[in-house]
């Protein structure tokens, strides 16, 4: 103030070591502002949104929770597409899947466009992340994705549209004969399926969406032509079980969260608005 007092012109160049001096000292915090009012938008941030698939999560869906129409809920380990993991029931793991789970991964395998792949050591998956989920949850306990598909060869496809919120297709099953396998929506699933208690089945949808989990819903049903239109997934439907699956976070998000709840804050303030959160 004095320096600035005496020689008024020194002004320009006291603010610009001024300045020079912040710089610095943010530097050191890995932090160079290149515009000023950016600084005051950051101090007045309360609320950060980002986008969750690819940056809050792995983008690998994953197969974690199994409802069958017979023997109840399951449990898969393992997250991403490498196909390992045990089938758990009240947290023991199952030697040999049930027929029903495996009907009701069979029909995912089927019922679906992705291909499971491992290269470079990594596993990959072609095609929608949600169907590659389904694919590693059946390879899981032993289902050979690719022997299924020879042996079940699809006949006829109803692709997946937001209007109908299912994806239908119809399978050779040899001497079974053939079969129709309806993915999609639990509620519009169970719409088109006779003999299932849909409030039970409601509860556990309810269930795994309080875990964060999106669930997917299967049925099927005997045909016997080899072409299928819209009309023919209307009704007559059995239920045959529901796939529950989460998109694991990012190692690096879990640290990432409590440094934003931290920034700018004292601690107390810090601990209040955890606590706050952990409510939440």
């Amino acid at each position: 103030t004095l320096a600035v007092g005496a020689i008024p012109e020194g002004l320009p160049a006291i603010v610009t070591i001024a300045l020079a001096i912040g710089v610095q000292r943010m530097a050191a915090r890995r932090a160079v502002v290149r515009r000023l009012p950016s600084v005051e938008t950051l101090g007045s941030t309360t609320v950060i949104c980002s986008d969750k698939t690819g940056t809050l999560t792995r983008n690998e869906m994953t197969v974690q929770g199994l409802y069958a129409r017979a023997s109840g809920s399951y449990r898969l380990e393992g997250v991403g597409y490498e196909p390992v993991g045990h089938l758990l029931k009240e947290g023991a793991p199952v030697e040999a899947a049930p027929d029903d789970v495996r009907d009701l991964l069979l029909a995912g395998q089927l019922c679906c466009d992705a291909t499971l792949e491992q290269k470079d050591g990594r596993w990959q998956i072609t095609g929608d992340p949600t169907e590659g989920a389904l694919v590693t949850a059946g390879e899981k306990v032993g289902i050979d994705t690719a022997a299924a598909r020879a042996d079940h060869p699809r006949l006829d496809a109803i692709p997946f549209e937001s209007a109908n919120q299912f994806m239908a297709t119809l399978h050779d099953f040899g001497p079974d004969g053939k079969k129709i396998i309806l993915k999609g929506a639990p509620e519009v699933v169970l719409q088109r399926c006779a003999d299932v208690d849909r409030r039970a089945v409601i509860q556990r949808v309810e269930a795994f969406a309080q875990e964060g989990m999106r669930v997917l819903g299967f049925a099927e049903k005997p045909f016997d032509r080899s072409d299928m239109e819209l009309e023919d997934c209307e009704a007559g439907f059995a239920f045959t079980g529901l796939q529950a699956m989460i998109d694991p976070p990012r190692a690096d998000v879990i640290d990432a969260i409590p440094l934003c709840h931290k920034a700018g804050r004292s601690e107390e303030h810090t601990s209040e608005l955890q606590s706050r959160s952990d409510l939440v």
